[in-house]
């Protein structure tokens, strides 16, 4: 190995410096940029999983209802489903002689 001086060892010193300098900034960048996009996905799903919740009681207290009267709201309870729907195609599903909106591949 050869003897360098005392300006090429300051030269390289410097660039080592700024080589760790910049590594520390780009993977603050980053993992900065990951957890702000996880955040918001993990907002999003729990919205979905609130939403999921809601339309489930609501479809407990129509089957209630049901058995008490015979009677359902298809209208509203299509509403509610296509309000949820947030994934995968729709698909026609026909129960006795009413038809419900469902979710395929969702």
């Amino acid at each position: 190995m050869r003897n360098l001086g005392r300006k090429g060892m300051m030269d390289d010193w410097f660039d080592f410096l700024f080589t760790v300098i910049a590594c520390f900034f780009i993977l603050l960048f980053i993992g900065i940029y990951i957890r702000s996009a996880v955040d918001a996905k993990k907002q999003e799903a729990l919205n979905q999983l609130e939403k999921t919740i809601l339309v489930d009681d609501y479809l407990v207290e129509e089957r209630f209802f049901l058995n008490q009267n015979g009677k359902i709201d298809v209208d509203t309870v299509d509403k509610k489903i296509e309000n949820l729907r947030r994934f995968g195609k729709p698909k026609e599903v026909s129960l006795e002689s009413n038809k419900f909106s469902a979710i395929e591949g969702g």
